[in-house]
């Protein structure tokens, strides 16, 4: 403890006086604090804390939701292209597609000239 000039007698809260004092105190104390202590208790299981989450997760989803929406209305529709056409050149690809027919030549020319 700290020494002060001014030093206040502290052995009137003493518990060893008066137990039955201190015990009442005690017990004033205590259920003057039980409605807090409870509501406190009840508010910090886990599922109490998820279930707060559940307003603002659910309106982050819809705003997500919606700016996805958005996003793939707003984007153009692209020509239909075949997968085939998609990873390879288009002459080879009308090729395997049987819609037409190339020399050897020109398939090799245009696989050497593909740039993806």
């Amino acid at each position: 403890m700290t020494e002060h000039s001014n030093d206040v007698p502290l052995s009137s809260l003493s518990p060893d006086l008066d137990p039955d004092r201190w015990e009442t105190l005690v017990s004033r104390i205590n259920t003057a604090a039980e409605p807090y202590l409870d509501e406190r208790q009840r508010l910090a299981t886990p599922l109490s804390v998820v279930s707060s989450w559940r307003t603002p997760v659910l309106s982050g989803a819809v705003a997500l939701a919606v700016a996805g929406v958005a996003a793939l209305a707003l984007i153009p529709e692209p020509e239909e292209v075949a997968v085939v056409e998609a990873v390879m050149p288009g002459t080879v690809a009308a090729w395997l597609d049987g819609g037409a027919t190339f020399t050897m030549a020109e398939l090799v020319a245009d696989v050497e000239a593909y740039v993806p």
